[in-house]
C-alpha cells in the first residue's frame, strides 16, 4: 500500500503531516456516541472527526474530513468482532474498497502487552502496533490502580502515560502514539519515517481506536 494510492487534493493534504493530536470531545461523554477530533498540534487546525456508537455490540467508527460529521467521508472502520469489541476491524474507503485490516492479538494483549497486527487489503501482514512499556506498568494500568486514588490519582497517571509503537515487518519503528502529560486525554501520533508504505488513513483510524479503548 503505497502513499500514491491515497487520495490527493487540498482536502487530503492533511494526510501527509508528520504529527497529529487526538482527543475525545467532552460533550460526547453524555451522549450515545463517542466523538473524537484530530488536529494539527502545531496550528490547532481541526483536520478529521470521528464518531463511534457506545451501546451496540458492534461499534463501527466513522471518520470525516473537517471538524464534524458534515464533512466529506474519510473512511469506515467496520467492527468485525463478536465478543471482543476491540478485536478486529476492516477499513473501507468512501468508495467502498478495502484499505486494510487490523486485528488485536487477544491473549498476548490480555496477559502481556497490548498488540495489534496490521494487514493490507489482501490480508498480507504489514506490521504491528505494540504497547511500549514494562510488564509492571502494563498491569498497573490494566488494573486501573490510580483511578481509585482521589485527587492525586489523575496526577500520578500522567507519569504512566499510554505509549504505543508502530513497527513494520522489518522491525523498523515508523510511528509512535503517546499521551501528552496533561489531566485531559490528549494523544500525539508522530510519524518518525516520512516514506511509510501504508495508507495513512489506517494509522489515523487505528489511533482513534486506541484512544477509545483507553476509556474502557
Amino acid at each position: 500500500m503505497q502513499d500514491a494510492n491515497q487520495p490527493t487534493g487540498p482536502v487530503t493534504e492533511a494526510l501527509h503531516l508528520p504529527r497529529y493530536q487526538f482527543k475525545q470531545r467532552t460533550l460526547s461523554l453524555m451522549k450515545l456516541q463517542q466523538a473524537f477530533e484530530v488536529t494539527n498540534p502545531e496550528t490547532k487546525e481541526k483536520l478529521f472527526f470521528g464518531k463511534r456508537d457506545r451501546l451496540w455490540l458492534k461499534r463501527d467508527v466513522k471518520m470525516f474530513y473537517g471538524q464534524d460529521d458534515k464533512g466529506p467521508n474519510m473512511m469506515l472502520l467496520k467492527d468485525n468482532s463478536i465478543f471482543d469489541r476491540f478485536g478486529s476491524f476492516t477499513i473501507f474507503a468512501p468508495e467502498g474498497q478495502v484499505l486494510g485490516h487490523i486485528r488485536r492479538k487477544f491473549w498476548r494483549s490480555f496477559f502481556l502487552k497490548e498488540t495489534w497486527e496490521i494487514f493490507d487489503a489482501d490480508y498480507n501482514m504489514f506490521g504491528k502496533i505494540q504497547y511500549n512499556g514494562s510488564l509492571f506498568k502494563t498491569w498497573f494500568r490494566k488494573l486501573r490502580v490510580l483511578s481509585i486514588i482521589p485527587i492525586i490519582g489523575p496526577i500520578l497517571a500522567m507519569l504512566m502515560r499510554l505509549q504505543f509503537e508502530y513497527v513494520d515487518n522489518n522491525g523498523v519503528i515508523f510511528a509512535d502514539f503517546k499521551r501528552k502529560a496533561s489531566l485531559r486525554d490528549f494523544y500525539i501520533l508522530n510519524f518518525t519515517e516520512s516514506n511509510v508504505q501504508i495508507d495513512r488513513r489506517i494509522m489515523i483510524g487505528m489511533s482513534v481506536l486506541l484512544d477509545a479503548a483507553e476509556g474502557r
